[in-house]
């Protein structure tokens, strides 16, 4: 079991009596106040985009109940990342330092009916210039800047990100948040920012599509 932490008890008197328990490792985490576990997985999430093993904004669709990439997606790049001990890893460190950073990459899987995942190249970089549009308008309070939004090569289909910019690339790739943020509403866990009121600027933009079957 991925994620797991199992426990044998051999009860050799009487074989019959033995038995395996199975828990939440980052329950575990969380029970002895450490964040190892989730470290761990974070970090590979990471490794497995940094290595395009994984992708989003794949444009899946379901057809006939199977569900299909009609895109090759966006790869991920980080920078700020050390190969070297000599060198510290300013990606590993943030995820080190941040709960909200940690446990969203911690967490994240490559599923298809991940959101981030269901979403094309094109929407993925609406939704980027919607998060700069926000930071330039004064009558929006958000507490980030731009240097805090990962960049999109929509020509080259990479998503950049640095260490300053993972927490919103963390939080994207939850489905309540990026849900909220394709619904016009801006909500990063790691700024406690929100946006209400102000649909205006996305009344151009039309995120649904009736031609496609979305499992969330």
């Amino acid at each position: 079991m991925d994620k797991c932490v199992s426990c044998f008890y051999i009860n050799n008197k009487d074989i019959t009596k033995s038995r395996v328990e199975v828990y939440d490792a980052f329950v575990f985490d969380e029970l002895f106040s450490t964040s190892q576990t989730q470290n761990k997985y974070a970090v590979m999430t990471v490794d497995n985009f940094q290595k395009e093993n994984w992708r989003i904004a794949q444009n899946i669709v379901t057809v006939s109940k199977k569900s299909v990439c009609k895109d090759e997606g966006v790869a991920v790049k980080f920078e700020g990342r050390s190969d070297t001990a000599k060198k510290v890893d300013l990606i590993n460190k943030t995820i080190q330092t941040s709960e909200s950073v940690r446990k969203p990459l911690a967490d994240y899987t490559d599923n298809v009916k991940r959101t981030i995942k269901r979403i094309g190249p094109k929407e993925l970089a609406r939704l980027i210039t919607e998060l700069n549009n926000a930071v330039d308008d004064e009558n929006i309070k958000v507490n980030f800047e731009k240097n805090n939004i990962p960049k999109i090569d929509l020509k080259h289909k990479i998503l950049k990100v640095t260490p300053d910019s993972l927490p919103i690339f963390s939080a994207m790739l939850e489905n309540k948040v990026i849900e909220k943020l394709l619904s016009h509403e801006i909500s990063i866990p790691y700024y406690e920012a929100t946006k209400e009121g102000v649909l205006g600027i996305y009344s151009d933009i039309n995120w649904s599509d009736k031609n496609k079957n979305i499992d969330i």
